[in-house]
């Protein structure tokens, strides 16, 4: 690890290790189509009006979105986080829950490659415990069968980190933490990230309960242009696999 990410490092050890005990070996077999709706369903919630005026006063693109804010159209967030903060529960998610972008190609791992290395993010390639420069998709997804997987993390901005795994070229598979992900301004980033993976590809981006990878709850729709929820999360119940209840 680089000496300019103390506080990251710490906690990447940590989160490999989690990773490895719940990271399915790959991509499930077959093929899966998501409808994502063009519109989020109707949630009420008391106090969410007027919650991104404050994030307007402060709150910068940091690459993340062509919006105002990341996360944001015309300042009316993508997700209010009174709404959907039961998807960010980590007692409900896990903490590591599984994102991915399906009928990918390695061009579309290169051009995830290049887009974080466009917008400036942070990020750092590693095989096993060596920190390498990230070389093309193509020699990422190449390696042989029996090698270690590497692993892409980057930080959109600090104190979030997404962890990417090139288990194939078939499918981009990467996963967030939802402990650094608490609160409207953090919501707002992860969607940011979101979209701006979704717009480059003009594919769907799907996130799923930790250990329940048929059953997305939300990911960003092309057509809507936004990121929109894909199950209710007013009917959290108990976890069954990863799966909330109503699925």
């Amino acid at each position: 690890m680089d000496a300019g990410c103390s506080s990251g490092c710490s906690n990447d050890d940590g989160r490999r290790r989690t990773i490895t005990c719940f990271r399915r070996a790959g991509p499930s077999e077959g093929s899966r189509r998501w409808t994502l709706p063009t519109s989020r369903p109707e949630l009420t919630s008391e106090g969410s009006s007027g919650c991104s005026r404050e994030r307007q006063r402060a709150g910068k693109d940091n690459g993340l979105s062509s919006s105002p804010l990341f996360g944001e159209h015309d300042g009316v967030p993508d997700l209010v986080w009174e709404e959907v903060k039961n998807f960010f529960d980590p007692d409900l998610m896990g903490s590591l829950p599984d994102v991915r972008v399906e009928d990918a190609s390695l061009e579309d791992w290169q051009a995830v490659f290049d887009l974080v290395e466009t917008k400036g993010w942070r990020w750092e390639y590693s095989v096993g415990d060596a920190v390498v420069p990230l070389p093309p998709a193509a020699d990422v997804l190449a390696r042989p069968a029996d090698a270690e997987l590497p692993i892409v993390r980057v930080w959109p901005v600090p104190g979030v980190l997404v962890n990417f795994w090139p288990y194939s070229a078939a499918e981009i598979d990467f996963d967030i933490d939802l402990r650094e992900l608490q609160g409207q301004e953090r919501l707002d980033i992860v969607c940011g990230f979101f979209a701006a993976i979704g717009r480059r590809l003009r594919k769907p981006v799907l996130m799923a309960p930790e250990g329940d990878y048929h059953h997305p709850v939300l990911g960003f729709d092309v057509e809507a242009d936004r990121v929109v929820p894909l199950a209710d999360p007013r009917l959290p119940s108990k976890r069954q696999g990863g799966a909330l209840a109503g699925d």
